[in-house]
Formats: C-alpha cells, structure tokens, sequence
C-alpha cells in the first residue's frame, strides 16, 4: 500500500509499504516515509523527522501516523462500517487519515473533503443526544483520524459553510459515551475543563448538550479557518518514539523532558510551569488517565508551544483507587498520587517554582475546585440522572482539598 502525505493540503511525501530485508527474522514489510524534492525544511510531518533527502525506515507505522488512529471499540467500528478491506493500521490510516488533529493528513490519491457537518446551536440545545450524534456518525463521521477510545467524531461547525462556502476543514471534536462503561463522562469533562480553566489553565472551548450527552470541543490547531490550515500538532508520546499501546509507560519527568528539547527561553518556562500546574490539578480531581496522548506540542515556521490541557476526567469518580497514568520521576518510579512536599521538590528541580509559588498554585486550584462543585451540586438538582456520578466527584474533590497542607492557615 502507498499513500500519499499533505501537509496544509500541499502533498509532501509519500508513505509506503517496501519488502522486509533480506535475511530478516520480521517476515513483515517495512513502512517508508520519504519527503518529496519539492517540500521545503517547513514542510515537517514531525518534530523528529525533519525534512532530508533521505528514507525514514520503519518496522511499523511510524508514530507520529499512529497517534492518530482510533483505538479499541472505535477501531473494530470503522472497519467495519467502512467495509474496509485491510484493518491494519496502514489500512485503517487510508481510511481516517485525511480528517485529523494537526496540520497532517494522509490519503490514498488525491486529498479529498469528506467533513460531517452540524449546528453548534442544535448540539447545545440538544434534547436527543444518541440520535443526534448517531446522525452525524452515518455521515461519515466513523472516518475521523482522531486517536482514543471513546465515542468521537470531527466534524464542521455549520455556520463556516454559510460564511466560508466550502467545508475547509473540521472545526470541532464531538463526544459521547458509552453509558455501560463510563457514564455521564461527557458531563464529567465538562465539569473537568471547567474546573481546569478557572484554575488558570489553557483549554479549548467546550459545550455540553443540553441533555448532557454530547461535548463539543473546539479544535485548538486552526491557524486560519477561512482556508483550512492547521499548526503542527504532535502528542508527547510520538514526540518520545512511542506507538499508542505505549501511552501508560512514562512519566511526568520525560514530559519536562521533551519541553526542555523542543521549546526555547521564556515560552520553554511557562511550559514547564504549565505542566506542573496540570499535574497538581490531576491530582486533586483523581484524574488517573493524563497520560502520553493526552499531552502535545503544537508548531508552526515560527513557534512551538504546549498545546492547551485537553481530555481531562475524573477517572476516580469510576475507579475508586485508580492511580495516575504516569510515574513522576524516573527515580523512584512508580504510580501512586504523589504529595504536595513531593510536588514541590518536583518543581524545584525541574520547573523553576519555589514553595510559595507552588502553594499559590494550589489555592489557585482548591478555590477553582469549589467553586465548581457549588455548579456540580446545582447540576445535579436539575438533572437528577447524574446524581450518582455527580456526588462521587464531589467526594473525590473534597477528599483531595483535605489532603492538602499548607505552611501556614488557608487564606482561602
């Protein structure tokens, strides 16, 4: 199989199957990606690959393709429902690649624009969230090269075609649930992003349906959305020369790591800052999945920076003694949730924040915690279905806020 490379829409490469080598144990092709003459030291598919004249030899998909593959239930869903001849991931990639996170897409042939669309104000005031999404979904939106688990779909925001004319590109991330395994996760994030953004962290907007069912998410790589051109966008984990199946093997110092290497001067120190601020806010709401996929880069000719804080969950409020995705350091390794005296050696060491900045930090997130729970409780009255869930949230916070210690009585 060969399939062809875009970056912002211009093909800049080729992606293909070779035969194994001659005498190799891997009975297996190998998988070639090669930058055409044309493309320019701009025209990257990867922080790791930059443009040479030369092959990128691989014995799978490389990672920065693999980020972008479904996982799981979603995987074995489009390929069925796409009928696709090969479900391996060169196969699945044909099928989801061209409507994707980034500035990347993939294709066989010419690149073509097959984007679902819906109606922002329709999703808000939805009172039938499974047909809704299911609608969308039956117009192709199965065929999203968007990575994880759980019920997801790219599509356009309906207003950019009345403006722009033409779908450019896909405006937002949609979201359900599977009520069997995780319910009410939708509401969930939602309280979680909300919870985030008041503690000071960068997330992309969000909007939950009216019956809850549904999250939107506002795609945060858009450069220019009368044209459809992206920034770069690239997970910790392809950024580390991981594959998916590895995104619980690391730890939080590799993420520190990987921003020392790739961001200068002082954006290089809000990163960092920004990091640790995440951690302790994963913390305190009992988020055990914050793990390799769910931290990126994004990058253009001129900048690379932490991509805003997205899938954020109170996994706790499900599994009672979850741990954290990732260890903290490599010394001592191991996955527990980690102290504030263990935080704050953490930061010293590593993020450029004293003891005082880190106990602002903090209160900054116990006051954003509060005050969310006050919504959460207000929610709950209003929609009584998630009750159960709601009131586990509400306790995981509560015990995390009375974890902490501070050096002195709370100004809170």
């Amino acid at each position: 199989m060969e399939l062809n490379v875009f970056v912002n829409k211009v093909k800049v490469g080729c992606l293909k199957e070779i035969a194994p080598e001659d005498n190799s144990s891997n009975p297996n092709p190998r998988i070639q990606f090669s930058y055409l003459d044309s493309a320019t030291a701009f025209d990257i598919i990867s922080l790791c690959m930059p443009v040479a004249r030369k092959n990128y030899i691989y014995h799978e998909i490389p990672p920065v393709f693999d980020m972008i593959l479904p996982e799981g239930v979603r995987r074995q869903q489009i390929a069925l429902v796409a009928k696709a001849k090969r479900i391996d991931d060169m196969g699945l990639l044909a099928i989801v690649g061209y409507n994707t996170i980034g500035r990347v897409q993939v294709c066989q042939g010419e690149l073509i624009d097959e984007i679902p669309v819906f109606n922002l104000r329709d999703l808000m005031h939805c009172t039938d969230g499974e047909a809704f999404f299911n609608e969308i979904l039956q117009r192709s939106g199965f065929k999203s090269g968007v990575a994880g688990v759980q019920p997801k779909f790219l599509a356009a925001k309906a207003s950019d075609i009345i403006k722009f004319r033409t779908v450019n590109t896909s405006t937002h991330i949609i979201k359900s649930f599977n009520p069997q395994e995780y319910p009410w996760l939708t509401v969930n994030e939602f309280f979680c992003l909300k919870a985030a953004q008041k503690a000071g962290i960068e997330v992309p907007k969000f909007f939950l349906s009216q019956d809850g069912l549904l999250l939107a998410i506002q795609r945060f790589d858009i450069k220019d959305e009368s044209v459809g051109t992206h920034y770069g966008f690239e997970e910790m984990v392809s950024l580390l020369g991981r594959k998916s199946a590895q995104k619980y093997d690391g730890c939080i110092e590799e993420l520190v790591n990987c921003i020392d290497d790739y961001i200068a001067g002082a954006d290089s120190i809000d990163a960092l800052q920004s990091i640790f601020r995440q951690t302790v806010f994963n913390v305190l709401v009992g988020n055990g999945d914050a793990h390799l996929k769910n931290f990126g880069l994004l990058y253009d000719e001129s900048l690379i920076r932490l991509a805003p804080a997205y899938d954020i969950v109170c996994t706790k409020a499900y599994i009672e003694n979850d741990i954290p995705a990732l260890a903290l350091e490599y010394e001592n390794y191991s996955k527990r949730w980690w102290s504030k005296g263990e935080l704050i050696k953490f930061s010293q060491r590593h993020c450029f924040l004293d003891e005082d900045q880190v106990d602002l930090i903090y209160k900054e997130t116990i006051i954003a915690l509060e005050a969310v729970m006050a919504d959460i409780s207000d929610y709950i009255l209003e929609n009584p279905a998630f009750s159960v869930l709601g009131n586990k949230m509400i306790a995981v916070w509560r015990a995390s806020i009375k974890s902490v210690e501070f050096k002195s009585e709370s100004a809170l």
